[in-house]
């Protein structure tokens, strides 16, 4: 039987504060990495953070580097109300 990883939603929120250096942003994304957990982003969230570097509220070569690492580790997920009621979501930053 195969053991699954436990999983963590990314979400938009996070991704921003992220991409703007927010150390708490960081230290979590560290964790996932060295807890071994598998990221799972809905694919709106991606939209979402393109649309954003197109807006130019950060800076493009961060998303592209972003958008690859994603697109690497993290599982992509259409938005489905029933999955999104189940998944645990990042706290959102203030």
């Amino acid at each position: 039987m195969e053991v699954m990883k436990a999983r963590v939603c990314i979400d938009i929120s996070f991704l921003v504060q992220f991409l703007a250096g927010n150390k708490k942003a960081i230290g979590i994304w560290k964790e996932i990495a060295e807890l071994k957990l598998e990221p799972v982003i809905y694919v709106i969230v991606l939209f979402e953070i393109k649309r954003l570097s197109l807006k130019e509220k950060f800076e493009r070569e961060k998303y592209e580097v972003l958008e690859k690492a994603l697109l690497e580790i993290a599982e992509l997920i259409d938005l489905d109300r029933n999955l999104a009621l189940k998944m645990e979501m990042l706290t959102t930053f203030k």
